[in-house]
Protein backbone atom coordinates (compact mmCIF):
# COMPACT_ATOMS: atom_id res chain seq x y z
CA UNK A 1 0.00 0.00 0.00
CA UNK A 2 2.84 2.43 0.88
CA UNK A 3 4.13 1.70 -2.59
CA UNK A 4 0.80 2.27 -4.35
CA UNK A 5 0.95 5.81 -2.38
CA UNK A 6 4.43 6.75 -2.85
CA UNK A 7 3.77 6.06 -6.92
CA UNK A 8 0.64 8.16 -6.62
CA UNK A 9 2.25 10.66 -5.17
CA UNK A 10 5.42 10.89 -7.83
CA UNK A 11 2.90 10.78 -10.38
CA UNK A 12 0.97 13.37 -9.17
CA UNK A 13 4.35 15.63 -8.94
CA UNK A 14 5.02 14.85 -12.19
CA UNK A 15 1.74 16.25 -13.21
CA UNK A 16 2.58 19.79 -11.21
CA UNK A 17 5.64 19.86 -12.78
CA UNK A 18 4.84 19.90 -16.25
CA UNK A 19 2.22 22.04 -15.16
CA UNK A 20 4.45 24.79 -13.22
CA UNK A 21 6.90 24.19 -16.20
CA UNK A 22 4.16 26.81 -18.66
CA UNK A 23 5.14 29.24 -15.67
CA UNK A 24 9.07 28.70 -16.10
CA UNK A 25 9.53 31.82 -17.48
CA UNK A 26 7.61 33.74 -15.17
CA UNK A 27 9.82 32.30 -12.02
CA UNK A 28 13.04 33.65 -14.01
CA UNK A 29 11.38 37.20 -14.68
CA UNK A 30 9.84 37.82 -11.05
CA UNK A 31 14.04 36.68 -9.87
CA UNK A 32 15.52 39.13 -12.58
CA UNK A 33 13.08 41.19 -11.51
CA UNK A 34 13.94 41.12 -7.84
CA UNK A 35 17.38 41.30 -8.54
CA UNK A 36 17.40 44.71 -10.38
CA UNK A 37 14.88 46.27 -7.83
CA UNK A 38 17.61 45.45 -5.28
CA UNK A 39 20.12 47.11 -7.19
CA UNK A 40 17.69 50.17 -8.16
CA UNK A 41 17.75 50.42 -4.50
CA UNK A 42 21.05 50.65 -3.64
CA UNK A 43 22.07 53.09 -6.02
CA UNK A 44 22.09 56.39 -4.50
CA UNK A 45 20.80 59.55 -5.92
CA UNK A 46 24.47 61.43 -5.85
CA UNK A 47 25.63 59.01 -8.40
CA UNK A 48 22.75 59.67 -10.79
CA UNK A 49 24.28 63.02 -11.41
CA UNK A 50 26.24 63.64 -14.99
CA UNK A 51 29.05 65.52 -13.91
CA UNK A 52 30.67 67.79 -11.02
CA UNK A 53 30.29 71.44 -11.47
CA UNK A 54 32.97 72.47 -9.66
CA UNK A 55 35.56 70.46 -10.86
CA UNK A 56 33.95 71.95 -14.00
CA UNK A 57 35.14 75.17 -12.41
CA UNK A 58 38.62 74.20 -11.45
CA UNK A 59 39.48 73.09 -15.13
CA UNK A 60 37.92 76.47 -16.61
CA UNK A 61 39.88 78.19 -14.80
CA UNK A 62 43.01 76.82 -15.37
CA UNK A 63 42.21 77.30 -18.95
CA UNK A 64 41.87 80.62 -18.41
CA UNK A 65 44.68 81.50 -16.36
CA UNK A 66 46.71 79.88 -19.35
CA UNK A 67 44.80 81.51 -22.11
CA UNK A 68 44.96 84.88 -20.07
CA UNK A 69 48.70 85.01 -19.89
CA UNK A 70 49.01 83.53 -23.87
CA UNK A 71 47.58 86.19 -25.22
CA UNK A 72 49.39 89.23 -24.25
CA UNK A 73 52.90 87.48 -25.42
CA UNK A 74 51.02 86.68 -28.69
CA UNK A 75 49.83 89.32 -29.52
CA UNK A 76 53.29 91.57 -29.04
CA UNK A 77 54.65 88.88 -30.60
CA UNK A 78 52.65 89.26 -34.29
CA UNK A 79 53.17 93.07 -33.56
CA UNK A 80 56.80 92.39 -33.58
CA UNK A 81 56.33 90.31 -36.89
CA UNK A 82 54.60 92.59 -38.73
CA UNK A 83 50.91 93.18 -37.46
CA UNK A 84 51.69 96.53 -36.08
CA UNK A 85 47.67 97.13 -36.94
CA UNK A 86 46.80 95.42 -34.10
CA UNK A 87 45.68 97.33 -31.16
CA UNK A 88 48.14 96.76 -28.18
CA UNK A 89 45.04 95.87 -26.13
CA UNK A 90 43.96 92.86 -28.14
CA UNK A 91 45.30 90.71 -25.40
CA UNK A 92 43.30 92.23 -22.96
CA UNK A 93 40.11 91.93 -25.04
CA UNK A 94 41.22 88.63 -25.95
CA UNK A 95 41.26 87.47 -22.24
CA UNK A 96 37.79 89.65 -21.54
CA UNK A 97 36.25 87.58 -24.47
CA UNK A 98 37.53 84.29 -23.21
CA UNK A 99 36.39 84.62 -19.65
CA UNK A 100 32.48 85.86 -20.63
CA UNK A 101 32.55 82.37 -23.46
CA UNK A 102 34.37 80.10 -20.68
CA UNK A 103 31.57 81.09 -18.01
CA UNK A 104 28.64 81.33 -20.22
CA UNK A 105 30.18 77.90 -21.09
CA UNK A 106 30.55 76.67 -17.42
CA UNK A 107 26.61 77.67 -16.82
CA UNK A 108 25.18 75.73 -19.43
CA UNK A 109 27.21 72.81 -18.34
CA UNK A 110 25.59 73.05 -14.87
CA UNK A 111 22.14 73.30 -16.10
CA UNK A 112 22.33 70.63 -18.45
CA UNK A 113 24.02 68.52 -15.49
CA UNK A 114 20.95 69.79 -13.27
CA UNK A 115 18.29 69.03 -15.98
CA UNK A 116 20.05 65.53 -16.36
CA UNK A 117 20.32 64.76 -13.03
CA UNK A 118 16.45 65.52 -12.39
CA UNK A 119 15.47 63.64 -15.15
CA UNK A 120 17.54 60.39 -13.99
CA UNK A 121 15.75 60.84 -10.77
CA UNK A 122 12.68 60.79 -12.28
CA UNK A 123 13.90 57.72 -14.80
CA UNK A 124 15.09 55.78 -11.55
CA UNK A 125 12.04 56.60 -9.29
CA UNK A 126 9.91 55.32 -12.12
CA UNK A 127 12.49 52.12 -13.35
CA UNK A 128 11.53 51.47 -9.65
CA UNK A 129 7.48 51.36 -10.02
CA UNK A 130 8.07 49.47 -13.48
CA UNK A 131 9.67 46.56 -11.48
CA UNK A 132 7.60 46.61 -8.69
CA UNK A 133 4.36 46.39 -11.12
CA UNK A 134 6.01 43.60 -13.16
CA UNK A 135 6.79 41.54 -9.81
CA UNK A 136 3.66 41.69 -8.54
CA UNK A 137 2.33 41.25 -11.71
CA UNK A 138 3.80 38.24 -12.34
CA UNK A 139 3.45 37.10 -8.76
CA UNK A 140 -0.27 37.19 -8.87
CA UNK A 141 -0.14 34.88 -12.59
CA UNK A 142 1.55 32.39 -10.24
CA UNK A 143 -1.05 32.90 -7.56
CA UNK A 144 -3.83 32.31 -10.01
CA UNK A 145 -2.11 29.45 -12.13
CA UNK A 146 -1.41 27.60 -8.77
CA UNK A 147 -4.91 27.94 -7.47
CA UNK A 148 -5.98 27.07 -10.72
CA UNK A 149 -4.12 23.29 -10.44
CA UNK A 150 -6.43 21.49 -8.59
CA UNK A 151 -9.91 22.53 -10.82
CA UNK A 152 -7.47 21.45 -14.13
CA UNK A 153 -5.81 18.34 -12.68
CA UNK A 154 -8.54 16.95 -9.84
CA UNK A 155 -6.54 17.12 -6.90
CA UNK A 156 -4.64 19.57 -4.57
CA UNK A 157 -1.11 19.88 -5.65
CA UNK A 158 1.37 18.49 -3.50
CA UNK A 159 3.80 20.95 -3.05
CA UNK A 160 3.01 24.68 -1.99
CA UNK A 161 2.97 27.58 -3.96
CA UNK A 162 6.96 28.39 -2.16
CA UNK A 163 8.32 25.26 -4.27
CA UNK A 164 6.42 25.10 -7.52
CA UNK A 165 9.44 26.01 -9.41
CA UNK A 166 9.70 22.68 -12.07
CA UNK A 167 13.13 21.85 -11.21
CA UNK A 168 12.44 22.32 -7.92
CA UNK A 169 9.78 19.35 -8.36
CA UNK A 170 12.17 17.45 -9.71
CA UNK A 171 14.71 17.33 -7.02
CA UNK A 172 12.17 16.40 -4.83
CA UNK A 173 11.04 13.40 -7.01
CA UNK A 174 14.85 12.40 -6.65
CA UNK A 175 14.85 12.49 -2.86
CA UNK A 176 11.79 10.26 -2.85
CA UNK A 177 12.69 8.02 -5.90
CA UNK A 178 15.87 7.33 -3.91
CA UNK A 179 13.86 6.23 -1.00
CA UNK A 180 15.36 9.47 1.01
CA UNK A 181 12.08 10.65 1.35
CA UNK A 182 8.92 9.53 2.07
CA UNK A 183 6.84 12.37 0.97
CA UNK A 184 7.60 16.07 -0.01
CA UNK A 185 7.78 17.74 3.33
CA UNK A 186 11.00 14.99 4.08
CA UNK A 187 11.93 15.90 1.23
CA UNK A 188 12.07 20.07 1.99
CA UNK A 189 13.56 19.54 5.36
CA UNK A 190 15.88 17.33 3.83
CA UNK A 191 17.08 19.44 0.87
CA UNK A 192 17.63 22.55 3.16
CA UNK A 193 19.52 20.23 5.69
CA UNK A 194 21.90 19.39 2.67
CA UNK A 195 22.00 22.86 1.05
CA UNK A 196 22.58 24.52 5.06
CA UNK A 197 25.39 21.62 5.29
CA UNK A 198 27.32 21.76 2.02
CA UNK A 199 27.73 25.81 2.63
CA UNK A 200 28.81 25.54 6.52
CA UNK A 201 31.32 22.31 4.64
CA UNK A 202 32.63 25.29 1.68
CA UNK A 203 32.77 27.70 4.75
CA UNK A 204 35.34 25.67 6.26
CA UNK A 205 36.91 24.03 3.63
CA UNK A 206 37.89 27.29 1.47
CA UNK A 207 40.05 24.64 -1.22
CA UNK A 208 36.43 23.11 -2.19
CA UNK A 209 37.20 21.11 -5.05
CA UNK A 210 35.49 22.62 -8.41
CA UNK A 211 33.71 19.47 -8.98
CA UNK A 212 31.98 19.65 -5.17
CA UNK A 213 31.34 23.53 -5.60
CA UNK A 214 29.41 22.47 -8.83
CA UNK A 215 27.64 19.98 -7.14
CA UNK A 216 26.33 22.01 -4.55
CA UNK A 217 25.61 25.18 -6.51
CA UNK A 218 23.43 23.28 -8.75
CA UNK A 219 21.78 21.77 -6.10
CA UNK A 220 20.92 24.94 -4.24
CA UNK A 221 19.92 26.32 -7.53
CA UNK A 222 17.63 23.40 -7.72
CA UNK A 223 15.70 23.99 -4.58
CA UNK A 224 15.90 27.62 -4.46
CA UNK A 225 16.27 28.89 -7.85
CA UNK A 226 12.76 30.32 -9.65
CA UNK A 227 9.99 30.83 -7.31
CA UNK A 228 12.42 29.11 -4.05
CA UNK A 229 14.74 31.85 -4.34
CA UNK A 230 12.10 34.05 -4.11
CA UNK A 231 10.36 32.75 -1.36
CA UNK A 232 10.01 36.01 0.53
CA UNK A 233 7.14 36.67 -1.95
CA UNK A 234 5.25 33.96 -1.18
CA UNK A 235 5.90 33.17 2.29
CA UNK A 236 3.35 34.81 3.26
CA UNK A 237 0.91 32.33 1.49
CA UNK A 238 1.48 29.64 3.19
CA UNK A 239 2.02 28.67 6.37
CA UNK A 240 3.30 25.20 6.50
CA UNK A 241 4.65 23.07 3.35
Amino acid sequence: MFVLEKRELLRRMDIARGYFEAMRGTYHSIIEDRNWLERLYKTPEKALKKGNVWVLVLCTLMIFFILNSFFPSFVSSMRQDGYSEWPEDLGKTLSVITFWVLTAFVFFMAIYWRRGYKKAIVNHKNSIEQSKYRIEYGTQSLINHYAAFEQRNGFECPVSIKYSYPDTISFFMGYIEEGRADNVKEAINLSISEARYEQEVMQRNRMYSAVQNVNANARRAAVFSGIAAAASIFGALSSSD
